[in-house]
């Protein structure tokens, strides 16, 4: 499989993007100085980067970098939603194959290359954002075969832990409206996560009560109920336990930190 290393710290700064109408001639070249091209297709053709030939379909995604040697091989008249860009020269890097399918995500994709094209001329920082996801989109598309599975009941069980992390929660609870046995949940989580359901809870009510203590003034009692503690002894006790300090000593340390 022919790969590419996109450097994604920071937003690609677009240069064009819209939809290319092809096919009146069979065969075309194409050579970007010094920019990325991203295309999502909507027809059956064959191109070559830099001599490597691909087969595209309907609902594929290329990624070309700067200075590639392409040539595209018609079979009549050819439409694909294009965008030109640049990306920093250094950074992380992530690796993203030349071609992919999009699959089930091709509405999904589409609708952001639209909203891209339609916002770039009047809004091209919201466009840039735009094409940004994709990129990530396509990376991401691309790890999923490669990195560890997470259950889907995983999954789903962090999302209601996330967006309930003030109320009581309980692993049997949990377990039950994932439809699984407790035992069950906190293997699938070992596995994923390297720790129970329990102490992912935890982590992140102490993650959460950590920020609102260091980035807000709300008071100690009311960061101890949002985080699903309704004993504020067992909020400080959670704290000092987990940071070595109480809440306000963990305020105290952010207040006298010298500004940047």
């Amino acid at each position: 499989m022919l790969t590419f290393k996109l450097p994604l710290e920071q937003r690609p700064r677009l240069q064009m993007i819209g939809r290319g109408v092809h096919g009146r001639l069979p065969t075309e070249s194409y050579h970007l100085q010094g920019l990325w091209c991203l295309h999502l297709y909507c027809y059956h053709a064959r191109f070559s980067i830099n001599g490597v030939e691909l087969d595209i379909k309907p609902g594929d995604l290329s990624v070309v970098p700067p200075n590639a040697d392409l040539v595209y091989r018609f079979q009549g008249h050819s439409e694909h939603l294009f965008a030109h860009f640049k990306l920093p020269a250094s950074g992380p890097i992530w690796t993203v194959p030349a071609l992919q399918d999009t699959g089930h995500e091709f509405s999904h994709c589409y609708r952001l290359f639209e909203e891209a094209a339609g916002m770039f001329p009047t809004q091209p920082l919201r466009a840039e954002v735009r094409l940004w996801d994709l990129l990530w989109s396509a990376v991401d598309k691309h790890d999923q075969g490669r990195r560890k599975k997470v259950h889907a009941a995983v999954t789903e069980t962090i999302r209601r832990i996330e967006l309930r992390l003030h109320e009581p929660l309980l692993v049997e609870s949990l377990a039950r409206e994932a439809e699984l046995s407790h035992n069950h949940l906190t293997r699938l989580f070992r596995a994923a996560l390297s720790q129970t359901v329990k102490g992912y809870i935890l982590e992140r009510r102490m993650t959460k009560a950590r920020h609102l203590l260091q980035k807000s003034s709300t008071p100690i009692k009311s960061i101890a109920f949002d985080v699903g503690f309704a004993d504020l002894h067992a909020f400080n006790k959670a704290v000092r336990r987990h940071f070595n300090c109480c809440p306000r000593e963990l305020r105290r340390k952010t207040q006298a930190s010298p500004k940047a």
